[in-house]
């Protein structure tokens, strides 16, 4: 399995304030036979392996671990289906109050783990500084190790055609221009 592409939205606002969502009040929607619906009430191995791989990232620049959302990740999920649903095309969700990383490959089946391993591997190229024009390009990196950011949830899917996708959705959302990803 290779991954194709990654992408991150980055978050054009002066500060947020959503709150996290719970983690085990909402089951994932799965709305075709190709989506791969994560746990979503009590985290299994495919769960505590996508947050070993942000958690050990985390804990590397002294920020707090994520915590697993259901849902984030039924939200997720939907928008993976939807993206499979039209192809497997990376595109945001728009009007998101999460942020989100995307990644979508062909062959093989989707990995959100081997996905987050992918995004991680921007920290190599990133330049000590807040967001914004010199750090765009590891927008997937700084989602991951945002200070302020507690909680995460993927979906995956896959299209008619075999291109898979991963989406994970972050709350309270990161990536704000002009701050430190986790000073």
């Amino acid at each position: 399995m290779g991954v194709v592409a990654g992408c991150s939205s980055p978050q054009r606002v002066e500060s947020t304030t959503s709150t996290p969502p719970g983690t085990a009040s909402s089951a994932s929607s799965a709305s075709s036979a190709s989506s791969a619906s994560p746990e979503t009430l009590e985290p299994g191995p495919a769960v505590a392996a996508f947050l070993k791989v942000h958690n050990d990232a985390r804990k590397a620049v002294h920020v707090p671990p994520l915590q697993w959302s259901a849902e984030l990740a039924a939200y997720a999920q939907a928008w993976a289906d939807q993206l499979a649903a039209q192809g497997g095309n990376m595109i945001h969700r728009t009007g998101s109050p999460y942020g989100e990383n995307l990644a979508s490959g062909r062959g093989g089946t989707a990995h959100p783990t081997k996905a987050a391993e992918f995004w991680l591997s921007e920290r190599a190229v990133y330049r000590d500084g807040p967001f914004g024009s010199q750090n765009e390009d590891v927008g997937h990196y700084t989602a991951m190790v945002w200070r302020t950011t507690t909680h995460v949830g993927y979906g995956m899917a896959t299209s008619p055609d075999g291109t898979w996708v991963v989406v994970a959705n972050y709350s309270p959302q990161g990536n704000i221009d002009g701050q430190y990803p986790y000073r």
